[in-house]
């Protein structure tokens, strides 16, 4: 058991043609991300969110008198 008899795994060495490290850097400072929705999120009213609750809690009670 002192090996396992398997070949390692190829090594590889990759350098990219084309890269320059200093137009990466440059880059870097440049790169801006733009929110998709701009303004703040929208928030879900009260009403509405009791109104949903109060609708899951009628279609359990209702679901539950069903399956007796």
């Amino acid at each position: 058991m002192l090996g396992t008899g398997l070949p390692k795994p190829r090594q590889f060495h990759y350098e990219p043609f084309y890269y320059d490290p200093a137009k990466d850097k440059d880059a870097e400072k440049r790169i801006k991300f733009r929110r998709r929705y701009p303004g703040p999120l929208k928030r879900r009213s009260t009403w509405s969110t009791l109104l949903l609750l109060g609708l899951l809690i009628y279609l359990f009670y209702f679901l539950s008198r069903f399956g007796k």
